[in-house]
């Protein structure tokens, strides 16, 4: 509590600090949005993410959003009991992968296809192992020229 005592500049400060405490927090970001609903535990919005980043490209802009989808997969690939939504979301993650071409996660979709208890997510992962024009994911990153 500040008294009247104590004088204007406490009471200005005080009342700066109430204004600061009332006012909105900013928006996350982009990339904050994608990172959160990229490791919801609601699988819609896991999904909703994976094929906004796969569908825009934005991998391209937030690449460690890469990262985070080939985390949440293999947390979650070999869980026994999984519901349609939950299929979905980590098929929308393979699809992410794939789409990438990156070859640091073919090993993660290799993983996923073989041991993968759900025959839905091993398709999926099969089929993302391809790049977008349909050859296969390269092993190694393209050569520095």
């Amino acid at each position: 509590a500040i008294s009247w005592e104590e004088g204007p500049e406490a009471l200005e400060a005080a009342a700066q600090k109430l204004s600061a405490a009332l006012r909105p927090s900013p928006a996350p970001t982009e990339r904050e949005t994608y990172a959160r609903d990229l490791r919801s535990p609601d699988p819609i919005r896991q999904r909703d993410a994976a094929k906004r980043l796969a569908r825009s490209r934005a991998f391209e802009k937030y690449p460690e959003m890469l990262q985070i989808a080939a985390d949440e997969l293999m947390k979650n690939y070999q869980t026994a009991s999984l519901s349609d939504n939950q299929l979905d979301a980590l098929g929308w993650l393979c699809h992410l992968l794939g789409v990438s071409a990156k070859p640091e996660f073919k090993p993660i979709l290799e993983k996923v296809q073989a041991d993968c208890p759900h025959e839905k997510l091993r398709r999926y992962a099969a089929r993302y192992l391809k790049t977008p024009d349909g050859g296969p994911i390269p092993t190694e990153p393209p050569a520095a020229d």
